[in-house]
């Protein structure tokens, strides 16, 4: 119960930060762009999209602090922006 609750925290923030943005629209699945369509327009995009992905790691917390870290080395896996 504790791990499904966990999932739907990082379910939820992914949402909140918009990092669907990052998945390219050919990766995602049907019943994913229907979600994302329904979800999303509740939340703000105004932040660019590295601001927004290192707030949702922050938030998410330190595993997932130093999941950035291990991105911010392979620059082939994210965009520059």
């Amino acid at each position: 119960m504790k791990q499904l609750m966990r999932l739907f925290t990082i379910l939820r923030v992914s949402m909140k930060y918009r990092l669907d943005t990052f998945i390219p629209q050919s990766r995602q699945q049907l019943l994913t762009k229907l979600l994302i369509k329904v979800i999303t327009p509740f939340y703000s995009t105004d932040d660019d999209r590295g601001v927004r992905l290192r707030t949702a790691l922050q938030e998410l917390g330190p595993v997932f602090v130093k999941f950035g870290q291990l991105l911010s080395t392979r620059r082939d896996l994210l965009p520059p922006d």
